[in-house]
């Protein structure tokens, strides 16, 4: 069988890739800053497949690269899966970045989903009245927070 090496695999290559996309980065990404949008969610205590926030403290403007992760109860045993999706009230598009689970028994609800998705908004989002939702692909407690990071 062929063997490949894959950066995303297991946790040690994930600070060698950063590092690397580090080193070549164009002067563009400058601009990174810290967070001026915040929308959080905590644990939703009933089982769902949904949990919605609403964007707080400052607006996003149009334009801005939006970063959300995610943290949830796993659906699946392990590995890269593709469980959650991110929507929000103003119809941005979301791309998934990574997602990766970690499931010590291989069951379900043992271990933890973590998501990463970011979006160049088409329409800004503002603060007080739009809202980030993460749909997940199966029913169960959410363990959720989600903290979208703006860059101009």
């Amino acid at each position: 069988m062929p063997r490949s090496i894959s950066l995303l695999r297991g946790t040690r290559g994930v600070p060698w890739l950063l590092m690397a996309l580090l080193l070549v980065a164009p002067a563009s990404w400058a601009a990174w800053g810290t967070a001026t949008g915040t929308c959080t969610a905590t644990e939703e205590p009933a089982a769902d497949n949904s949990i919605t926030c609403t964007v707080a403290t400052a607006n996003m403007a149009a334009g801005s690269v939006v970063v959300v992760w995610s943290a949830t109860d796993n659906v699946f045993s392990s590995g890269q899966t593709t469980t959650h999706s991110i929507s929000d009230s103003a119809s941005n598009s979301y791309t998934r970045a990574c997602e990766y689970t970690y499931s010590p028994g291989g069951i379900q609800a043992d271990g933890a989903t973590i998501s990463v998705f970011y979006s160049k908004l088409t329409t800004g989002l503002t603060s007080g009245s739009s809202t980030i939702t993460l749909t997940t692909s199966n029913t169960l407690q959410l363990v959720s927070k989600m903290v979208p990071a703006e860059a101009r």
